[in-house]
């Protein structure tokens, strides 16, 4: 399946789990070659590919079961934004 492929889809949260649907159909339901295919077009196509590439490779640093070693996390005092900071190790 291709961007183009995608007439719609569906997001949500309800009491038996989560709701991820494209053109009325349930993510597990979709063979993972239709996922790939997917995922591969919107990386090598879509206008934000560059932004895309940066979550999904942060998403899959995140499923990494590693140990926080250092943390931060406080207030800009300039801006007043949340800074967070965590660093994380194999290696403790």
């Amino acid at each position: 399946m291709k961007a183009k492929d995608v007439k719609e889809f569906e997001l949500g949260e309800h009491c038996f789990g989560e709701i991820l649907r494209v053109n009325g159909t349930d993510y597990d339901d979709l063979t993972k070659e239709e996922i790939l295919e997917l995922i591969t077009d919107m990386f090598e196509n879509d206008i934000n590919a560059s932004s895309l590439i940066r979550e999904a490779f942060k998403n899959s640093l995140e499923h990494l079961q590693y140990d926080c070693v250092e943390s931060s996390s406080d207030s800009c005092e300039q801006c007043g934004n949340w800074n967070n900071y965590g660093k994380y190790s194999a290696e403790s």
